[in-house]
């Protein structure tokens, strides 16, 4: 006889600053929910949902960096001082980490394999709000700046929370038991 055994969530915070804290965060609002994420979510036919806990508008730039990395005469040796992503007012590339302007650089060649999988995912959990990001926001979900990616859901902002009494995402409430997969995005 199988025995059933619930799903597993493994959170991998990106390689930049200020990742950790809020992926500690979600890991306790999950914890305390019981849940998990497998890596075989997509066989199994769970949603998964990739969390964003940077700005969209710099999950914009990372969902758009395969097509950067693809014309790299363009983005890492053009001229200009800023990375047009469609659908977005240019973003100065002086506010770009400096990782992300070498296409070879190991943090870039991450980004670009993670956002490659993002379609993937159900939704994007984002740590943002609509009136803080609207452009954004409606950019990403509209197709304009890829399109094919998933539905960009604003769940932000996370606030600061102790691990013993951290209160939960209302999102996450609404969900039935066992039913979501979170996975990471750099």
């Amino acid at each position: 006889m199988r025995t059933i055994t619930s799903p597993h969530v493994a959170l991998f915070p990106s390689a930049g600053m200020g990742h950790l804290i809020p992926f500690l965060r979600i890991a306790a609002i999950l914890a305390s929910h019981n849940s998990g994420v497998a890596p075989v979510a997509v066989e199994l036919n769970i949603p998964n949902y990739a969390v964003i806990t940077t700005s969209a508008r710099f999950f914009s730039f990372l969902a758009y960096l395969p097509t950067l990395t693809s014309e790299p005469s363009t983005y890492f040796n053009g001229g200009s001082d800023n990375v047009k992503i469609p659908g977005l007012t240019p973003l100065p590339k002086s506010s770009i980490l400096l990782p992300f302007n070498d296409p070879n650089d190991l943090c870039t060649e991450m980004a670009v394999s993670n956002a490659r999988t993002i379609s993937t995912a159900k939704g994007v959990l984002a740590n943002t709000f609509d009136w803080l990001e609207a452009e954004t926001l409606v950019s990403l979900n509209s197709g304009k700046v890829i399109n094919n990616l998933p539905l960009a859901i604003p769940i932000g902002p996370l606030a600061p929370c102790e691990f013993d009494n951290c209160q939960t995402v209302k999102w996450l409430d609404e969900q039935p038991a066992k039913s979501v997969v979170v996975r990471r995005c750099a």
